[in-house]
C-alpha cells in the first residue's frame, strides 16, 4: 500500500488513515488488536469497558457481517504510540467505533497491556472496502464480491 495506507481486512485494498478509520494489527483479516485513525495516526483503544457491543460495532465497521467478540489485555499483541480511544460504551446501533460514547479523544487511564482487541465472525462485505477506486456497483456474495464501474469510470 501507498505511504498513510494500509491493508484492509480483504487482504487485497488499502485503507486511507482518515480520522474514525479503523483496521486490525497483529492478527488476521478478521482478528486483531483494534487501532482507530486520528488525524492521520493510527493509534489503539484501552481495554477498560470493552465489551462483545464494541467489538459488533468494530466488526460492523470493517465490513463483517457477523458479530463480534472482545478481547482485552493486549491479546494480539501491544501496540505502539498513541492510545485514542478508552472506556468506549457503544449502544450497537452505531457505524463506527469513534462514535460510540468515549473519555475523550486522547484521554486515558491505561497503557498498552490493555489494548483491546477482536475475533470477527461472519463473511467480509467486500463492497465495503476499497475495490478497484473507480465509481462502482458493488454485489457482495459469500466469500467474494462482484464490482463494475458505473458509465465513464474503469478498473
Amino acid at each position: 500500500c501507498n505511504t498513510g495506507y494500509s491493508l484492509g481486512a480483504d487482504a487485497r485494498s488499502c485503507l486511507a488513515c482518515t480520522t474514525g478509520s479503523i483496521r486490525l494489527a497483529g492478527g488476521t483479516a478478521q482478528n486483531g488488536r483494534v487501532e482507530v485513525c486520528n488525524n492521520g495516526t493510527w493509534g489503539t483503544v484501552c481495554d477498560d469497558a470493552w465489551d462483545n457491543t464494541d467489538a459488533i460495532v468494530a466488526c460492523r465497521q470493517l465490513g463483517f457481517t457477523g458479530g463480534g467478540i472482545a478481547l482485552s489485555q493486549a491479546y494480539y499483541g501491544q501496540g505502539t504510540g498513541s492510545i485514542w480511544l478508552d472506556d468506549v460504551g457503544c449502544v450497537g446501533t452505531e457505524s463506527r467505533l469513534w462514535d460510540c460514547i468515549n473519555i475523550g479523544i486522547g484521554v486515558h487511564n491505561c497503557d498498552h497491556s490493555e489494548d483491546a482487541s477482536v475475533q470477527c465472525t461472519g463473511d467480509l462485505n467486500e463492497c465495503l472496502t476499497n475495490n478497484g477506486g473507480c465509481a462502482q456497483t458493488c454485489t457482495n456474495t459469500v466469500g467474494s464480491f462482484n464490482c463494475s464501474c458505473n458509465t465513464g469510470y474503469s478498473l
